[in-house]
């Protein structure tokens, strides 16, 4: 195996390292976006969240809050 240098390795050496194989996506229910409706709590909270997000620089949050105003909030609503 040869030895690789990020800061210089181009994409034929890569390529002759790695095998990358594009696969199909299952039919599981959260691809199915189109299918999906929101109460209107479900709905009031995404709002809030992304409202809140919106006026903020979410690149000098830590990732503490960012997890912690917006993806957790998210997630209890993917429930």
């Amino acid at each position: 195996m040869p030895k690789l240098t990020f800061s210089t390795i181009s994409l034929a050496e890569l390529q002759s390292c790695v095998d990358l194989r594009e696969g199909t996506v299952g039919n599981y229910a959260w691809n199915q976006v189109s299918n999906t409706s929101l109460t209107a709590y479900e709905l009031q909270r995404a709002n809030e969240v992304s409202n809140y997000l919106l006026n903020r620089d979410t690149t000098l949050m830590n990732e503490a809050t960012v997890w912690g105003k917006a993806i957790f909030p998210l997630l209890t609503l993917a429930e």
